[in-house]
């Protein structure tokens, strides 16, 4: 176990990202940050909750002898609704699909873009951000007392409104 932990290697700014979730407390996945829940918005069809019906139940009898038993119920009990967001980037270009989200940050590393070219955001199709971005010192000092992470470091953030 310890040799394949020790072989394996952390992506710190992997090109596509892809999240679902039921709790602004989970809003955040490497470079998207602070997304935000709009469950009030019309799910989109690529967004489909993850869930299947169980007809059988396994459990063990006094004798432990695994029996089944009949069972009519879901596998998972998601009593919110979730969000989902999918991000890829490339070549300064971040290009999300959105469902359920009401907003999120974008957070940004020379290692993802060219500093020198304009970074352009494309959310649910359309062109929502075309800067070029610098160094924020106060976001990046901010960021490293809180993670202290050598691989991933963020230089500023790009805040998203989905409409």
């Amino acid at each position: 176990m310890f040799e394949d932990l020790n072989n394996r290697k952390r992506n710190p700014f992997p090109k596509r990202l892809q999240w679902e979730f039921d709790d602004n407390a989970h809003g955040t996945v490497d470079w998207l940050n602070t997304i935000k829940l709009d469950t009030v918005k019309k799910i989109k069809v690529s967004h489909k909750p993850i869930n299947f019906e169980i007809i059988k139940w396994l459990k063990l009898d006094d004798n432990d002898n695994v029996v089944a038993i009949d069972a009519n119920k879901k596998a998972f009990d998601f009593p919110r609704q979730s969000g989902r967001i999918v991000a890829d980037y490339q070549d300064n270009v971040f290009a999300i699909t959105t469902s359920k989200i009401a907003s999120f940050s974008i957070y940004i590393s020379p290692e993802m873009v060219d500093l020198s070219k304009p970074v352009k955001v494309i959310v649910n199709n359309v062109l929502v951000f075309e800067k070029s971005i610098g160094f924020n010192e106060a976001f990046m000092i901010n960021q490293w007392n809180a993670n202290m992470d050598r691989l991933q470091l963020w230089i500023n953030y790009i805040n998203i409104t989905v409409d």
